[in-house]
């Protein structure tokens, strides 16, 4: 059974998000504060500092900043955790020495996080979990290959291929052969809208020439995309069919 997972976005006020902005600047100076604490023992003392050490110094520390006193004590120790495992990867060999977190913009920390998100999940992950949005709402998701149709270079009215159209710099297409004018971008959304339904003209352009549909003598060509099990059981009912059919099949000496 699979499991499916839920993400859900806020959408805070204008008090709640600066509540929250305050949170992350408290974590980044918990932060800093840790790795200033572990370099300076090990530059003076030569003395590596534990997970445990600094996680027993919150009550104190507290106490001396009290601004701190909002962040509940667990969420605290998580950032503490994170400097131990940053440091426990750098003993490690497999990241670098643990960096001072810089104190950006509003703006620069949003889209930091959202370009690693997009770099983290990417572009084919994107498209499988489209899919399966599409197809668990009982959908069709078809995948056109842009590189044989070649969307902003094509004509969406005649279908005529015109690769000067692919300079970037070439914002407003016009076609000599019919004598279309539109612009690149709903040109190229014309083009792939015209192959969906069908009604593209040009060669290489139908569904069956893009692989999305099987001609009729190739249906029966199409891979099963169940599950190991089901694929199993498939396999075994194949092999006793066999097996079925040469036991049925009569003797030599039953047919004379």
């Amino acid at each position: 059974m699979a499991t499916r997972r839920q993400t859900f976005r806020l959408y805070p006020n204008q008090a709640q998000e600066k509540a929250l902005f305050d949170a992350r600047r408290l974590h980044c100076y918990i932060y800093n504060a840790c790795v200033a604490h572990r370099r300076h023992e090990w530059r003076a003392n030569k003395k590596s500092v534990s997970y445990f050490e600094q996680q027993n110094c919150l009550p104190a520390f507290k106490k001396e900043w009290p601004e701190f006193t909002a962040l509940h004590s667990q969420a605290l120790q998580a950032t503490i955790k994170r400097v131990d495992l940053a440091y426990n990867s750098f003993f490690k060999g497999l990241r670098g020495l643990p960096k001072f977190k810089k104190k950006g913009s509003k703006r620069q920390k949003q889209k930091a996080g959202l370009n690693k998100s997009i770099l983290s999940v990417g572009f084919g992950t994107l498209n499988q979990m489209i899919a399966y949005k599409i197809e668990s709402k009982g959908g069709l998701m078809l995948m056109l290959p842009t590189k044989q149709l070649k969307p902003s270079q094509r004509c969406p009215n005649c279908g005529k291929i015109h690769s000067y159209w692919a300079d970037l710099s070439n914002r407003y297409h016009v076609c000599h052969d019919c004598g279309l004018e539109i612009p690149r971008d709903r040109g190229s959304v014309m083009v792939m809208y015209n192959v969906a339904i069908d009604r593209q003209p040009g060669l290489g352009t139908s569904l069956v020439d893009c692989g999305c549909f099987s001609s009729t003598d190739s249906i029966g060509k199409r891979k099963h995309t169940g599950s190991m099990k089901q694929l199993g059981q498939m396999k075994r009912q194949k092999s006793n069919r066999k097996s079925d059919r040469v036991l049925e099949t009569p003797s030599v000496f039953t047919a004379g």
